[in-house]
């Protein structure tokens, strides 16, 4: 039977996983620009932030609330990926939070692949929001 992470062992793991991801991702030559939305965050934060401010807009606030993320973090792609790669961590602590009370027989099978599904991996290591999204979803439960 495969033994369950402490959520500590578990959060280095994850942490781990996503560095040597990147690694790998810049090794093959696909670097922070792959995604046309990640350059759209970085390129265009700083207007879309200010037009939000500007106008004093919740709802925009709401609904575009990834890019005054990214101006926050100096629409700097290093910041912002070292910021989804904590949250993928800490994501996965909270995921095994909810999961561990109910327990069955293939449970650690299960947990792993959830938590170290390659897209998710993946995404840990992009510009884009879903690691964040995800994040917020998990904290909502």
């Amino acid at each position: 039977m495969i033994k369950l992470l402490s959520p500590g062992l578990l959060f280095f793991v994850s942490i781990s996983l996503e560095i040597i991801a990147l690694l790998l991702l810049r090794l093959i030559g696909i670097d922070w620009a792959y995604d046309i939305d990640a350059v759209t965050y970085v390129e265009k934060s700083k207007s879309i932030s200010n037009v939000i401010i500007d106008n004093g807009n919740i709802l925009g606030a709401l609904n575009n609330g990834y890019y005054l993320l990214v101006n926050l973090l100096d629409s700097n792609p290093g910041y912002i990926i070292s910021l989804n790669i904590i949250l993928y961590g800490l994501t996965n602590i909270f995921i095994t939070k909810l999961m561990r009370p109910f327990r069955h027989k293939n449970h650690a099978y299960f947990e792993y692949l959830l938590l170290f599904n390659p897209y998710r991996v993946y995404l840990g290591t992009t510009l884009l929001k879903d690691t964040l999204l995800c994040f917020l979803l998990v904290t909502a439960f």
